[in-house]
């Protein structure tokens, strides 16, 4: 856990012209985080921006400040920020197009596998999101919480705990979750966007990946191609948590989730999941990614099939050398 002297050293950038950014294909971690900054900044006198290269996904529009969120990078690229907050960001080319800033980079995270890229930073693998890190530094920073930032805290907390079911739910995360709520935060209307706001075409194309379901021993996988993405009308984004449903099967320890890049077709994007037993951000990290030790990604060059028998080849391979011992 960061200590009081850590967070320190951030507090003097909460007052100035700063930009807020995460990794590309934002989840709720990296969007509530971001937002929870953002506001953090503005209770400190500071002038935010929040930059996401990819724009945020309808279910996060309850979210305040969610509409401000600049996706064009030369809006950003010419400003003369004071500092660059980065969060949820394990490795620099995780992120999108960024501005040529000799000011400094301030990161928070919560990766194991983690590259220093930043002047400042605080990484704790501990923390079940780094949105319980923005909450901690807006602790030392002595600034209220106000219900706009309570709300992005919560869902950045209840994003990466999975509603708070994963094991990186912790005494740590259920108090800082209590204060949110305390703070006026209303669990349902988060829940209804986070979980119950899918579109027909998004169940349409679920329906298409189930259809896809492979099982080998405690492996399994599904995948999306470019032909069901047409087919329902639908982006890469509507896939968001198509994972879980591999991972709910039963005696399925690894769950794999492929699609396409929707940048370069050529390139198959990978969602790693593990119910604990097995560390998928090993298979991750072999193919250039990374992530926790329950859920990683990666990226493949080739066709989607062939990007599915090679991780599932080594999803298995990891389990036959962990059951060995």
């Amino acid at each position: 856990m960061p200590t009081t002297r850590e967070y320190e050293k951030l507090v003097p950038y909460l007052r100035g012209r700063v930009l807020i950014t995460a990794h590309r294909h934002p989840d709720g971690d990296a969007v509530g985080s971001s937002l929870a900054m953002y506001h953090l900044v503005r209770s400190a006198g500071g002038q935010p921006v929040v930059y996401s290269y990819d724009p945020y996904g309808d279910e996060f529009a309850f979210l305040p400040g969610s509409e401000s969120v600049v996706s064009d990078p030369e809006l950003v690229r010419h400003e003369n920020w004071d500092a660059i907050f980065v969060v949820d960001v394990s490795t620099s080319h995780l992120l999108g197009p960024m501005p040529s800033c000799e000011c400094p980079w301030l990161v928070l995270d919560h990766h194991s596998s983690h590259d220093r890229y930043g002047t400042v930073e605080i990484v704790d693998p501990s923390a079940a999101s780094v949105g319980i890190l923005v909450e901690e530094l807006r602790q030392t920073a002595r600034l209220p919480l106000t219900l706009d930032f309570a709300k992005c805290v919560w869902t950045s907390i209840v994003s990466d705990t999975g509603g708070f079911r994963y094991s990186s739910t912790d005494p740590r995360a259920m108090k800082i979750g209590s204060r949110m709520l305390e703070a006026g935060v209303n669990a349902w209307e988060a829940a209804s966007y986070l979980y119950e706001y899918n579109t027909l075409e998004r169940m349409r194309l679920l329906s298409l990946a189930l259809g896809t379901i492979r099982v080998n021993g405690k492996v399994g996988s599904m995948y999306v191609d470019e032909r069901m993405l047409r087919e329902t009308e639908t982006s890469a984004q509507d896939t968001s948590g198509f994972v879980n449903y591999v991972r709910a099967i039963r005696n399925v320890e690894i769950a794999i989730f492929l699609r396409p890049d929707p940048d370069d077709p050529s390139i198959v994007r990978i969602s790693l999941r593990s119910k604990g037993q097995y560390p998928v951000d090993e298979i991750g990290e072999k193919f250039g990614g990374g992530g926790h030790r329950n859920a990683a990604g990666c990226r493949y060059h080739g066709p989607i099939e062939e990007a599915r028998r090679v991780l599932m080849e080594t999803a298995a391979e990891l389990v036959r050398s962990r059951d060995r011992g």
